[in-house]
């Protein structure tokens, strides 16, 4: 059970809080100026619409999504199929909380899509009374004050198991403006939510399209010309251990300590940034391989149904790597084309050609030798600066807007702990 005592709580042997929640007993935010302090079982009415389960009728389940990430269907299934009965409607409007799930941050309101499906006695059913606006409440939920009271109002001894106590939670007491104040600030923040969908979109469409130029490059259903309008001599097939080079230097001295891993989305990070603790024994790592910046990391057990690597360039610093990794550097100095091309599902498509299964299916074995066999396509040196160059460009239009993407989304937490705290 998760007790307070003396300003900590203790999880039993996993004393850890999860992602969504800033570590802490809820202080309540001190009050502004016409805000009037509630119970927040005050804000609520309990709803509860009990299915009359039919064998043959079908029945759409819905989930709540972590991180407030919305309401979503889950299967569409006959009652006879589904084995919980206790089941219950939800309408659109509807503040839906995962009681297993809310230390997480699974609440959100359903969307008029999925307006009458149906949830077990595992999530909660409230509507808003008079005195909140559900877009108040939808912001408020994102508040470090709101996710706190959440999860001290759940018991357990693991972060994974805990349940949530509705009457508990009622019981926090909140701060809350005038609906004419709690309409014009989720009048504001809705603004800067719509700019920051724009950014992500248009991000994603850029991304999108660099995606497609990049394999009709490498597969050279795109060439690029000299400067004289010429045209470029032909590619090249050249295996990787004829332009590149295994690393294979042990820390034998066990003089270096920090540890990087290899992430497909994030790609090579240092394993503490990554992970909620440090996986690796950091007393013994004289056989880890000692990797440079701009290395090359392969790992070569990956699932054939995963996107494109991961195989990333090391941009973080000289750190170590698992044994379990497979490290090669380039000869020449153009190792961002190179960096390209690792983008492409063309080297993957060949990874799957030569891969050996173990007893998982799912899961496919490459050999040193035949990971360096691999053939790159390799124009010439005039051409792979015009195609770096190119995509670079384009590279910097994607980061640019992930960086107003990051602006404005700081800029909207700066306004919640103002507004909120």
């Amino acid at each position: 059970m998760s007790v307070a005592t003396e300003g900590k709580v203790n999880l039993g042997p996993y004393p850890q809080y999860p992602k969504s929640v800033k570590p802490g007993i809820p202080k309540l935010p001190v009050s502004k100026f016409g805000w009037k302090k509630v119970a927040i079982g005050e804000l609520f009415d309990v709803v509860t619409r009990p299915v009359d389960m039919r064998d043959e009728e079908m029945y759409r389940l819905v989930t709540v999504k972590r991180s407030r990430g919305g309401v979503a269907e889950r299967e569409i299934l006959q009652g006879k199929k589904i084995a919980v009965k206790s089941q219950f409607f939800v309408e659109e409007g509807d503040f839906l909380i995962s009681k297993r799930q809310i230390v997480h941050g699974a609440c959100s309101f359903v969307p008029k899509e999925l307006d009458g499906s149906i949830v077990s006695n595992e999530y909660a059913i409230l509507n808003c009374r008079d005195i909140i606006l559900p877009e108040f409440l939808s912001f408020l939920t994102h508040t470090p004050y709101f996710q706190q009271t959440c999860f001290h109002s759940s018991i357990g001894v693991h972060v994974e198991k805990m349940i949530f106590k509705l009457d508990d939670w009622f019981k926090w007491p909140i701060y809350i403006p005038s609906l004419e104040e709690q309409q014009k600030i989720a009048t504001f923040l809705n603004l800067v939510d719509e700019k920051l969908k724009r950014l992500r979109a248009k991000r994603e469409l850029i991304t999108r399209y660099k995606r497609g130029l990049i394999q009709k490059i490498f597969s050279q259903e795109i060439r690029f010309k000299q400067d004289d309008d010429s045209h470029f001599s032909d590619w090249e097939l050249k295996e990787l251990k004829d332009i590149a080079d295994r690393v294979k230097t042990k820390n034998s001295d066990n003089l270096i300590s920090r540890v990087l891993t290899n992430s497909a989305t994030k790609g090579v990070v240092d394993q503490q940034d990554y992970f909620d603790k440090d996986i690796a024994n950091t007393n013994n790592l004289a056989g880890y391989y000692v990797v440079e910046e701009g290395d090359y990391v392969y790992n070569p057990r990956i699932s054939v149904h995963a996107p494109v690597g991961p195989i990333n360039k090391n941009k973080v610093g000289n750190g170590l790597m698992s044994p379990l990794y497979t490290i090669f550097r380039f000869k020449s100095d153009n190792t961002n084309f190179h960096e390209q091309f690792f983008k492409t599902s063309l080297w993957h498509r060949y990874m799957c050609s030569i891969a050996n299964y173990g007893a998982r299916h799912d899961r496919m074995n490459i050999s040193i030798t035949d990971f360096m066999s691999m053939p790159i396509p390799y124009p010439s040196a005039a051409e792979q600066d015009k195609i770096v160059c190119f995509l670079s460009a384009i590279d910097k239009k994607i980061d640019s807007t992930a960086q107003q993407i990051n602006s404005l989304d700081a800029f909207k937490k700066g306004l919640l702990q103002k507004i909120f705290l």
